[in-house]
C-alpha cells in the first residue's frame, strides 16, 4: 500500500513556513501531460513542480536561478527529471534523477 500525501495537510505545512503554493496551468512536455505547480518560498525564491496527471508523481522540477551568482550572475533554466519510481516505508520515492 502506498500512501498520499494529503494536500490540504501538506499546504498547510507550507505555509506554515511563511512559503506559498499556486497551480500555475497545465503543460504538455515530451508526449506527457502536467499540472505545473508553481512553489513560492519565504525568501521569494521560485520552482516549478511538474507533476504527471496520469499517475500524479512530480517527475519534473524547473528553476531559473544562476549557478553560480558570484562568478556569472546570468540566470539559466536548470530542469530536474525523476525517474524509477519505487516505494520505501510504504511512500514513492525517486530512485533516479538527472
Amino acid at each position: 500500500m502506498y500512501h498520499w500525501v494529503d494536500s490540504q495537510h501538506f499546504t498547510a505545512q507550507v505555509e506554515a513556513r511563511g512559503h506559498r503554493l499556486s497551480l500555475d496551468g497545465d503543460e504538455t512536455l515530451d508526449g506527457i501531460a502536467y499540472k505545473v505547480v508553481k512553489v513560492t518560498l519565504s525568501d521569494g525564491f521560485e520552482s516549478y513542480l511538474y507533476i504527471n496527471q496520469a499517475n500524479s508523481m512530480v517527475e519534473r522540477r524547473r528553476d531559473v536561478r544562476a549557478l553560480h551568482p558570484d562568478a556569472d550572475p546570468t540566470e539559466k533554466l536548470i530542469e530536474n527529471r525523476y525517474f524509477d519510481f519505487t516505494a520505501y516505508c510504504g511512500v514513492l520515492h525517486p530512485a533516479s534523477s538527472r
